[in-house]
């Protein structure tokens, strides 16, 4: 059966092949050949001529003719319409007893110079143009104050229009700093009325340090102590002292080193190599960046004296390191203090900063002229203020009556640089100005058309604030209003202003704790010093 079934099969193929070559399909219709491709004819026409011409309000027409002879009589001439030129209107004259005025609207008759034609338009209002006449009433620090006006062109004549308040000229005249546990004031008189100013601001706070320090070091004799400490005062908490175990010359112990900006901030960044060195010089521990946890590296070692070198290509942008670093067993604790400044150039399309990013440097040109640059402004200031808003921000609104006051209050040390987001839907020049005014804003305001730094911040809603230390770093970076009234956001900004411009600030070079006394130590561990 399978044999018969291939026969057929080929049976089947060749009469196939047979039928195919007689030009006949398999059911014995002859196929017909495909028909002769049509030739492409190429046309060689002459310039355009007008036919008609256009005038301004009708269009015109222009065509031109294929010179070959064999050209087709339906492709042989072909035309294109010409726009109208639309009207040439001149400079106008008034329609006569429609003469504008100050305060009405008026027409004006326009006549076209190529075919005649008139037009009649409105005109708005042309508006007074005031001259003072007689200040009545002058403003102080609080009540607006009147004047009358006279209009130059009809002479019309407006009696109290408002003077707005001065706002007041505050100078201070007495200030007491916030420590960790008690309340700072500021007193300040305004030069102009005299009324006088008290503000608060909130106790800092303790501002424990993440790592512990070693209060009595652990040596071959005795044990020793750790414990954590204000990074502001200095104050030590006693609940969370720890005893460290009397060393032994032949058993490891825990080597941590870390890695602290010179505010005592740690530097989380995951990818900084740090490498340890033995007394011979061989490579003993290095981190990576399963090792390097929250700044810290720990290493299990002999106690020995060690030399520690951070590798300055795995750095983050703009910060550097000192060369080397030294640490031995009294302290198995080892500081590696980075510093930071402004990146010097642009910032590329891709820069993105949150808290911890170094800025790089930038400048703008303000509202009044000036051009600020941040490099030179760190080199004044203590604390750039980065303030995101736009004049129709309710929020902003809110907030600015005390990031107003609290700037007054510290001008001294704080620069705040307000930034309204041109070309991001911004407002304009005008409206800028005159929120500014209405604020007694004093601090620089600027409109984001070169810099970009919405698009660096991720900016999409407002207000939002940073606060830039001065080292050029982001120190914190608010995503909402600070305070949710004049009140609250004027105390709020004042505390983080005094929180950056207090010498406290920078810890580098004073990290030295006083010497704890035995009595202070657990009396389990007492009789072994």
């Amino acid at each position: 059966m399978k044999k018969f079934i291939a026969r057929s099969a080929l049976f089947a193929a060749s009469l196939c092949l047979a039928l195919c070559g007689a030009g006949l399909s398999a059911c014995g219709k002859k196929e017909e050949p495909d028909p002769p491709k049509a030739e492409t004819h190429v046309h060689n026409y002459t310039a355009w001529t007008t036919k008609e011409k256009a005038t301004c309000t009708e269009p015109g027409l222009q065509e031109r003719t294929c010179q070959n002879p064999g050209c087709p009589e339906d492709e042989r001439v072909v035309t294109r319409e010409i726009p109208a030129l639309g009207h040439d209107w001149d400079e106008g004259v008034p329609v006569a007893g429609k003469t504008a005025s100050c305060t009405e609207p008026g027409e004006m008759l326009y006549t076209c110079n190529a075919c005649g034609d008139h037009e009649t338009r409105k005109i708005p209002a042309f508006g007074h143009t005031w001259r003072l006449l007689e200040r009545t009433k002058e403003p102080t620090c609080t009540q607006p104050g009147e004047e009358s006006h006279m209009c130059t062109v009809c002479k019309t004549v407006e009696e109290g229009a408002v003077v707005p308040a001065l706002g007041h000229a505050w100078e201070t005249v007495n200030f007491t700093p916030a420590t960790c546990t008690e309340p700072g004031t500021r007193t300040r008189t305004c030069t102009r009325c005299g009324e006088r100013s008290e503000t608060d601001t909130d106790p800092l706070g303790h501002n424990w340090e993440a790592y512990y320090t070693v209060d009595v070091p652990a040596t071959f004799d005795h044990a020793g102590e750790k414990s954590y400490h204000c990074a502001r005062c200095g104050e030590r908490d006693e609940a969370r002292a720890v005893v460290i175990p009397q060393l032994n010359e032949n058993t490891p112990i825990e080597y941590e080193f870390r890695l602290l900006r010179n505010n005592g901030a740690a530097v989380t960044d995951r990818s900084i190599t740090v490498s340890v060195f033995g007394e011979d010089g061989e490579e003993v521990a290095r981190s990576r960046s399963s090792t390097l946890k929250d700044g810290v590296f720990k290493a299990e070692l002999l106690p020995r004296k060690y030399t520690v070198k951070i590798d300055p290509e795995t750095l983050p942008a703009g910060y550097t390191a000192d060369a080397v670093y030294e640490v031995d067993y009294e302290d198995p604790v080892c500081k590696l203090w980075l510093t930071a400044s402004p990146i010097e150039g642009e910032a590329g399309s891709s820069v993105r900063y949150s808290v911890g990013s170094v800025m790089h440097d930038f400048s703008y040109e303000t509202l009044n002229g000036d051009t600020i640059v941040l490099s030179e402004l760190l080199q004044e200031y203590k604390l750039v203020v980065l303030n995101f808003f736009y004049t129709g921000c309710t929020w902003c609104r809110t907030e600015f009556p005390g990031l107003v006051n609290a700037y007054e209050a510290y001008r001294e040390d704080v620069c705040v640089i307000a930034i309204d987001p041109d070309p991001y839907g911004g407002d304009g020049e005008a409206a800028i100005r005159a929120f500014a005014s209405s604020f007694n804003m004093t601090f620089f305001v600027v409109r984001d058309t070169t810099v970009r730094l919405h698009a660096r911040f991720g900016i999409s809603s407002y207000p939002q604030t940073a606060f830039i230390d001065r080292e050029g770093v982001v120190a914190e970076f608010h995503t909402e209003a600070i305070g949710t009234s004049a009140e609250t956001s004027e105390r709020l900004f004042s505390s983080i202003f005094e929180k950056y411009t207090a010498d406290g600030y920078w810890q580098r070079g004073s990290e030295e704790r006083p010497a704890l006394s035995q009595a202070a130590l657990p009396a389990r561990r007492r009789e072994e010093f």
